[in-house]
């Protein structure tokens, strides 16, 4: 599954003169099992491919009722090159 908030985490330091930050967000949603992550960055034909995956409960997920706002940061090396999105989506059993 996706990764989970950890609050008591200290968000790493980014020299953003080196790096930057690409981030994948779902909006908020009804329950725990929904979830999002970066699972791969790469650079082809002059843009940068970000894939990401977004979970989804299936029909017999259990799942914690709470609001919840999945999102996913990633630090990459600088670059000016465009950035490209794909997507797939896992349905949790």
């Amino acid at each position: 599954m996706g990764r989970t908030q950890r609050p008591q985490q200290r968000a790493p330091e980014v020299d953003f003169t080196r790096n930057m930050v690409i981030g994948v967000f779902i909006g908020t949603r009804p329950n725990g099992c929904y979830s999002t992550e970066v699972t791969d960055v790469y650079r082809e034909n002059g843009a940068i491919t970000v894939v990401r995956t977004d979970w989804e409960p299936g029909p017999q997920a259990v799942c914690t009722l709470a609001l919840v706002n999945p999102a996913h940061l990633v630090v990459v090396p600088r670059s000016d090159e465009p950035v490209e999105f794909s997507s797939q989506v896992q349905v949790l059993k």
